[in-house]
This record gives structure tokens, sequence and C-alpha cells, in this order.
């Protein structure tokens, strides 16, 4: 009996993937409805919260000409850079009438085009594609980290588009414009600056200084606009973030929070609050403003203990990423992207479920490396395939029927990933680091 051949694996492994991320998405919806419409198994938060991540702050933008003062006291809490504050303002004061529809219209245009662009590259003349179709249209329609964005109108939604350019651009060898894009997404959001280690793998230390530049003068330009002087403008913007470092930092999230936020530090404080914290005096139990919920009593930790956390998970992140960055030095570009986006998600004190959305550009060039190299001559185990595949089906999915325990989950998924991908080589054609296929096809 002839062997399969190896693209209808990864082709029926597509499948799999697609019919998983699919299931998993009916399934958490369907818990949620059948325990009667229970707040804790929602997968995303209630309709009375839909996009105020993005409508919450249009008191405040609307008053940027008063200094960062304004912006940093008060509610809700602005614990962002200062560029930040002009990407809301683009919204919320370039379009004061339809912000929401401006953000959701962006959303999916950018996702619709990232999808045609993958499909375009991920395409190989002769192969069967129904599985790369299937998979890519599962992770548009159900894909949890751009519905929980589009939810909520979170700017990482923002962040991820403008980093996801970048991305896009260090895959076409576009390292300046790649640098360019990725400055701007680290100058709103820090974290995503992480990915300048793929620039400093090719050893594009030029391009890398040119991105850092852009990030440092996007801050300060930020800051003078805010004024009245950047430092003055510095100044007033931290009453927001201490209290977001003494709201969401050093305390345990409210549980309809708490099941979204994957990081170490989250997973480590959900872990000591199940095992030893005291119910809260400050928040007793009581039945939950919002329909159909209950709110469970809410448990608190001392000072002690959240600070012993919180060193703990300073200490472990750290690890983790020397660790990610020894890897990556050894691996292929795909490797990289992919552990670089764990990184991300995982490392941050707080991570919640839209941060997973920088995980679509690794996706992405792994379905490529699954296409292009891995279904014709890349010599890969079949298990790690499909373990990947179904990590990042998982990932993509909302799994809030595991209530409030939702994030560590995920943050279980997170690390496996990161010790799968960070063990198996997948060199890519389209990186150049082995021939291409369609060439050896034309070759012969």
């Amino acid at each position: 009996m002839s062997e399969e051949p190896q693209n209808n694996i990864v082709n029926r492994y597509l499948w799999i993937y697609a019919l998983l991320l699919v299931a998993m998405t009916a399934l958490s919806w369907a818990v949620y409805l059948e325990s009667g419409r229970v707040e804790f198994f929602r997968p995303i938060f209630d309709r009375a919260d839909r996009f105020r991540d993005l409508t919450n702050y249009s008191g405040k933008i609307a008053h940027l000409a008063d200094g960062g003062a304004a912006l940093g006291s008060g509610l809700p809490v602005y614990n962002y850079p200062a560029p930040a504050a002009y990407v809301y303002a683009f919204f919320l004061r370039g379009f004061p009438h339809h912000p929401v529809h401006v953000f959701l219209a962006l959303l999916l245009a950018g996702l619709l085009l990232g999808a045609f662009l993958l499909w375009k590259a991920a395409h190989l003349r002769g192969a069967r594609v129904s599985g790369l179709t299937a998979a890519i249209a599962a992770t548009v329609i159900c894909g949890s980290p751009m519905a929980f964005i589009a939810d909520r109108g979170n700017l990482e939604g923002v962040v991820g588009l403008i980093l996801g350019t970048g991305l896009v651009l260090f895959i076409a060898e576009r390292y300046f414009g790649s640098a360019v894009f990725i400055g701007l997404a680290a100058s709103i959001k820090p974290f995503p600056g992480l990915f300048f280690f793929l620039l400093a793998r090719k050893k594009r230390y030029r391009e890398i200084a040119v991105g850092f530049a852009i990030a440092a003068g996007s801050i300060i330009l930020a800051l003078t606009a805010l004024g009245p002087t950047p430092v003055k403008a510095y100044e007033g913007l931290q009453p927001g973030v201490n209290r977001y470092y003494n709201n969401y930092i050093i305390t345990v999230l409210p549980p309809d929070e708490r099941r979204f936020a994957h990081s170490i530090m989250d997973c480590m404080k959900s872990i000591a609050s199940a095992s030893f914290a005291a119910p809260s005096q400050q928040a007793p139990a009581q039945a939950s403003p919002r329909p159909g919920g209950s709110s469970p009593v809410t448990r608190s930790l001392s000072d002690e203990q959240m600070h012993a956390i919180f060193l703990a998970s300073l200490l472990l992140a750290a690890g983790t990423l020397v660790f990610i960055l020894w890897r990556i030095y050894k691996l292929p570009a795909v490797n990289q992207m992919i552990l670089l986006a764990v990184a991300v998600t995982l490392l941050p004190p707080v991570s919640a479920e839209y941060t997973l959305i920088h995980l679509y550009v690794p996706f992405g060039a792994f379905l490529i490396f699954l296409a292009r190299d891995a279904a014709v001559h890349v010599e890969i185990k079949h298990s790690v395939i499909l373990t990947i595949l179904i990590l990042f089906a998982l990932l993509f999915s909302p799994l809030t029927f595991f209530n409030m325990f939702s994030g560590d989950v995920k943050m279980c998924l997170l690390t496996a990933m990161l010790i799968v991908v960070s063990v198996n080589p997948m060199p890519s054609s389209i990186f150049k680091e082995i021939e291409d296929p369609q060439l050896i096809k034309l070759t012969n």
C-alpha cells in the first residue's frame, strides 16, 4: 500500500483545526445559553459593556487640550503611553457621531485584507487548498480574539493592525517599513516592541534604530501635544498609571474580568486566590447587576502576598523571556514569530483575551509553512503539525465553559505552544531558509 501524500495529510489537519475552532466556539455559546445565560459562562462581556473600552474615553478625549493631568486623573483609568490618546482621538473626535462604526470597519477591513494576502501567499499551484481555505475562514468568522476586541472596542485591535502590518512587511523583507510599524505599535503599547528581536536576529541594527526612534519620537510628540510641556504631561499621566497598578496589577481581578486574563501573573494570582485568599470585606457576595448572572464572593490577598506574587511573576516572566530569546537565535523565522507572539501575550502583568490577536500573523506564517513547505518537501512529524494546529484552535476559541478558570487554561495552552515550537524547527521557503517548492516543481 502506497504512503498517503504529505499534502493530503496537511490538508486533513487543517480541516481538523477549522472544525475544532468552530466546535469549541459553538460549545462555549451553547454552555452559556444552556446555563440560563449565567454571566461567567458568557464568551464576551455583557451587552451593557459593549464598546465601552472605546466610548468610555469620549469625555477625557474631549478635553485633551487641558493637558496630561486631565487625561491621567479620574475615571476611566488611562494607563497607556501618550500616543494612545491620539488613537482614541482619531475615532472619538475624528468621527464623533460614528466612532464605533469606523472602529469596526477598520477591524473588518484589516482582517479581510490579511486573510486574502494569506491565502495568496500560502496557495501553491496544484496543491489541495480546501483545508487552507477552511482554516482561514474559520479563523476570520470564529476567532475569539478579534470578536472580543470588536465587542469591547479595545485599542489592542488598532495595535494589532499596526503590528500585523509590520510583521507582514518583515515577511516581505521590507525591513525599514517593518521597523517603522513595530515602533509605532510599541509607542502605543510597549510589549509589541519585543518583535524588534526578529530584526535583531537578521542583524538589521540600523532598522532597529529607526524603529526605536519612531517609538521614542511618537511618544515625545504626543507628550508635547498634550502639554503644557512634555515633562508636565508625563507627570500628569502618572496618577492613571498608579491607579492601574493598584487596581489591576497588585490586586485580584473581579471574576468577570479574571476569566479572560491569561498572563503568568494573572495565573499566579488566580491560583493564590483560589488556594489561600480570604473573602473580601469590601466586596461581599451579591447579585450581579447584569441579567442572568451571579457574582461569587470576591477574594482578596494581603499586601505581602500580592507583592510576593508580583516579584515571583516578574522573575518567572524574565526567565521565560530569556529562554525565548535564547531559542529564537537557534530557530527559523516561523518559530521566532510564534515564540515572540507568545511572549507578547504571556509576559505582561495583565493580559486579556484581546492580546491573542498578536498570534494572528504568526499563525498565518505557520499556515504558509504548512501549505508551501510541510505539504511538499519539509520533514516534520505529523504529530507536531497536529499539536500546533490544535493549540492554535483552542487559543482562538472562547473556552468560557471553564468559567473563571478559562484564562488559566489559555495560559497553559500558551506555555504548551512555547514548549512545542521551541523544540521543532520549521524552516520556510518564504523566508528563503529552504528552496521554494514551486521552483523545485518547475525545475523538475
